[in-house]
Parts: C-alpha cells; structure tokens; sequence
C-alpha cells in the first residue's frame, strides 16, 4: 500500500506543472497589470507620455553613440596593434583581417558607390 502512494506521489510530480511555472505566469500577470496601469496614468497626462518619449529617443540616441565610440575605440586599438607588428607580419595580418571581413567591406564598399 505505501509503495503505490509513493508510485502516486511521484507520477503526479511528473504530470502536475512545476510551481516555477506557477510563479512565471503569476509574474506575467502582475507586469501585464502594471503595463496596463501606467499606460492609463499616461493616458491621463499627455505631458508625462511626452516626457516619457523624449527621454527614452535619448537614451537610444546615446546607446547608439556609445556603440559607435566604442568602435571607433576598438579601430583605433586595432590600427596600433597593426603598426606595432613587425613589417612582414603586418601585411599576413592585414590580409586575414581582409579576408575575413570581405563580405562586410564589399557590401559597405558598395552601398558607399
């Protein structure tokens, strides 16, 4: 008898949804609630949707220029580890960065023409 209650207990952890899942769907519930809450209080006052907006163009507009800081950062490091190799390394290394970005300067290359 106890071993069937054991058996039951088991297959029914197999079965039954584990309470992670539980707590996934009740945080999705309770952003959705608060998605719906602010997008009223918004709603509400025009000038906080407003605000709200111009901040965030902001931030992606310095995400971006932080992105092409660090570009033109790792070009530059690039470039002097170039110039610090010695002569006839420089040009086998410059031709293996070449070729293993052809695609990329050929597609850059043409859309520029």
């Amino acid at each position: 008898m106890i071993k069937d209650i054991d058996t039951l207990i088991k297959k029914s952890e197999e079965v039954l949804p584990s309470e992670e899942l539980f707590i996934e769907a009740v945080r999705d519930l309770m952003k959705d609630e608060i998605k719906s809450y602010l997008k009223e209080k918004m709603k509400e006052n025009p000038e906080i949707k407003e605000a709200i907006r111009e901040a965030m163009l902001g931030y992606v507009a310095a995400k971006v220029k932080e992105s092409e800081s660090m570009t033109r950062l790792i070009k530059a490091f690039a470039e002097l580890g170039v110039i610090t190799l010695p002569p006839e390394m420089r040009e086998e290394i410059t031709k293996s960065v070449y070729e293993m970005f052809k695609k990329e300067i050929d597609e850059v290359i043409e859309k520029t023409i």
